[in-house]
């Protein structure tokens, strides 16, 4: 019986470059994914965060290092707007009463009714769908 083989030789050097080519652009690319991700995240906090001042959706900010990345609330009233705050009373200590727009006379103490709480950042996470920047990434990584 006759014994029969095949040999396949090709030049590795074009496939090489270019799996070279996607490792040089993989952290990058992946960088510009996690910031597009974390830029969703940034505005859609902005968006469900409760508006008094304006001050709390625009200390919604974005920290990058490499490809890891992170969306912090930095403004003052994010920590109570976020765990809520117990009912409590407000007395006036540096000044003889308290007074703001809208109140019929100044006093010396007033009762604050508290808030709920109210976890925006988890219901900006929960409202952005990820999925169109990943596919994008993934459609790039299989180009």
């Amino acid at each position: 019986m006759a014994a029969y083989s095949v040999r396949i030789a090709w030049d590795k050097t074009s496939l090489l470059e270019s799996f070279q080519s996607k490792l040089d652009e993989f952290e990058p690319k992946l960088s510009d994914s996690v910031i597009s991700l974390l830029e969703s995240y940034q505005i859609e906090a902005q968006e469900v965060v409760p508006k008094f001042s304006g001050e709390t959706a625009n200390a919604i900010e974005i920290e990058v290092t490499g490809t890891n990345g992170s969306v912090i609330p930095t403004g003052e009233a994010s920590a109570f707007i976020i765990l809520g705050v117990e009912p409590h009373k407000i007395k006036a200590i540096h000044k003889a009463a308290l007074f703001w727009p809208g109140a019929e006379h100044p006093v010396k103490e007033v009762n604050n009714p508290g808030t709920p709480p109210n976890d925006f950042m988890q219901t900006a996470y929960d409202n952005v769908d990820p999925d169109p920047i990943l596919e994008q990434f993934h459609e790039w990584l299989a180009e």
